[in-house]
């Protein structure tokens, strides 16, 4: 599932600057996508993956959190410009972290 990011919105912690485009030199004219939880089987890990290689490279991937897949994700990130890790943050943290994106991706089971 696919959901217009509304983190803009919410009240978030203001102690805590952090500007994603910023530090993985995403344009402000990019699109970007963020994945937020557990990184494990069933969650459509490498479904996202697989899309996100065949899309022009200004559509980008942020995944944050931690799990099984972690690895996989790590690695795509190297060989991938438009794939980008975050490590899991504290729940007062999060909006911060997801302010900037475009879109939020809704795990469903697959």
């Amino acid at each position: 599932f696919l959901l217009p990011n509304a983190c803009s919105k919410l009240e978030k912690e203001s102690s805590d600057v952090f500007n994603l485009r910023d530090k993985f030199k995403i344009a402000s004219d990019d699109f970007v996508f963020m994945y937020i939880g557990v990184l494990g089987r069933n969650r459509g890990i490498d479904l996202y993956l697989e899309v996100f290689k065949k899309l022009p490279k200004n559509f980008h991937l942020v995944y944050m959190g931690d799990g099984p897949l972690r690895e996989s994700v790590v690695e795509a990130s190297k060989t991938m410009s438009n794939v980008h890790y975050l490590p899991p943050v504290s729940w007062n943290k999060v909006i911060n972290r997801a302010e900037e994106a475009d879109y939020i991706l809704r795990v469903a089971e697959v």
